[in-house]
């Protein structure tokens, strides 16, 4: 019809335009085999009246043109179709992660929080349908009221969308546990992490929500503390009574001792003490979960505390073949006298198991006019990188422990971090696998934490 209706005319340029429009379209919604149809058909267009009625007596021109309209529709038409295509591919392949992860609820939405992706996950999470919620709802339907409230006085903003997005929007990580309302009124406790989502301008596009339920993980924790905290407290009893016991025997008054029952005697005493420090780990571990951890604060000369610790396991040192070195400046500070010792005997008794006979162990201690540094650096086997950010976690042991067959329950470290944030200090980690561990502690010289439990 267009070969026609351009012939009779003589040729008016306005309808060779006409061939671009059915490209154009069979590019964006068409297949590829339809794209090839199109500009085929094109080419047709220019070339049926020429083979019907001869060349025509157009200008140069005009013949021109007959060559490039359907060179210029495969060129536009085929990178047209490229282009869709790979946006089509683009979206598929999110759309594909999106319902892929039925174990994460990934929630996307605009920059005024109404929903604009609700995953597979989501759906199974809450109980809603995608279609209910895009384009309709704010995640706020899914929260608990009660928390998004005491959340906004928290932040200092009103109780609406932006308790989720007040902070992603600063660029600050954001991740919380909340509570989902789900859509038959149960609950369940949600991990959830906010990202915003920027443009090649930087233009807010919106943020993304994704949510882990955690409720099964609660409750489990909840009964392994409640397990620990009571096997800790029915073992304390009896191991002190052991000790107390076999310091009576080991007393002249009590009667004579040989040899071999003074070395019998010696064993129980070593593993006894072994268990009650075990069992007054755990205690203290559970005490720092339930924030009941009390400090009693004075002034304390780090410098002293940390010759006591390298004195004592000087020992142990000389059996592993291992050199103990402590350097200090003045160090006094307020602290808790007893908890700060735990933190040296603790990073020496881990620097010591895990440095090779021929090795060092540094103390060194640095003050500041607020602060006060302490370091405890040993030539070891290292941890390895992956495996840096877990130390202070929970009965963690890193693999070079571990095939090793180095004992160790993995507590120490827990301890020394959770003593560390009692007085408001930090704690970190530098380490590189086969040449050795430094442990950073950074305390302030005066604390708030006077006669506070942690978590207060």
């Amino acid at each position: 019809m267009v070969a026609l209706l351009r012939e009779s005319t003589g040729g008016v340029p306005g309808y060779a335009v006409l061939v671009m429009l059915p490209v154009l379209w069979i590019a964006l919604y068409g297949t590829l085999w339809q794209l090839v149809t199109s500009i085929f058909l094109t080419v047709c267009v220019f070339m049926v009246p020429i083979l019907a009625v001869g060349a025509p007596a157009y200008p140069v021109s005009g013949l021109s043109r007959l060559v490039l309209w359907p060179v210029t529709a495969a060129i536009v038409g085929g990178s047209t179709y490229r282009l869709v295509a790979a946006e089509r591919a683009r979206t598929a392949f999110v759309t594909g992660l999106l319902s892929a992860a039925t174990e994460q609820s990934i929630i996307a939405t605009d920059p005024n929080g109404v929903i604009t992706a609700f995953n597979t996950g989501a759906e199974r999470m809450v109980g809603y349908r995608a279609d209910e919620m895009v384009g309709v709802a704010t995640p706020l339907v899914l929260h608990d009221p009660d928390e998004v409230t005491a959340r906004a006085a928290e932040l200092g903003v009103p109780p609406g969308f932006d308790v989720f997005s007040v902070r992603a929007r600063r660029g600050e990580a954001d991740t919380q546990e909340w509570t989902y309302i789900r859509r038959d009124g149960s609950r369940l406790q949600v991990s959830l992490s906010i990202t915003p989502i920027y443009d090649d301008t930087g233009d807010l596009l919106g943020f993304i929500k994704v949510g882990t339920d955690v409720t099964e993980r609660q409750a489990a924790d909840r009964i392994k503390e409640d397990f620990v905290a009571l096997v800790s407290h029915e073992l304390r009893t009896p191991l002190s009574s052991i000790i107390g016991y076999v310091e009576v025997m080991f007393d002249e008054e009590t009667g004579p001792l040989t040899p071999r029952q003074r070395q019998f005697l010696e064993v129980v005493d070593r593993n006894a003490r072994r268990q009650l420090r075990l069992v007054s780990d755990l205690l203290f571990v559970s005490q720092v979960d339930a924030g009941r951890v009390r400090l009693d604060m004075d002034d304390v000369d780090l410098a002293e505390l940390a010759k006591a610790a390298i004195e004592a396991a000087e020992p142990r040192a000389k059996t592993a073949g291992i050199e103990l070195r402590v350097q200090s400046d003045d160090t006094t500070m307020e602290g808790d006298a007893d908890r700060l010792g735990q933190i040296f005997d603790n990073l020496l008794t881990n620097a010591i198991k895990f440095t090779p006979a021929g090795g060092e162990v540094a103390v060194r201690i640095m003050s500041a006019s607020d602060t006060v540094s302490i370091e405890v650096a040993d030539t070891g086997i290292g941890i390895p990188d992956v495996e840096q950010e877990q130390l202070f976690t929970r009965f963690f042991r890193a693999s070079t422990a571990t095939s090793r067959a180095i004992p160790g329950i993995g507590l120490g470290l827990t301890i020394v971090k959770a003593i560390v944030d009692a007085h408001r200090g930090t704690v970190s980690v530098t380490s590189v696998e086969g040449h050795g561990t430094t442990f950073h502690i950074s305390l302030p010289r005066c604390s708030s934490a006077r006669h506070t439990p942690t978590g207060s």
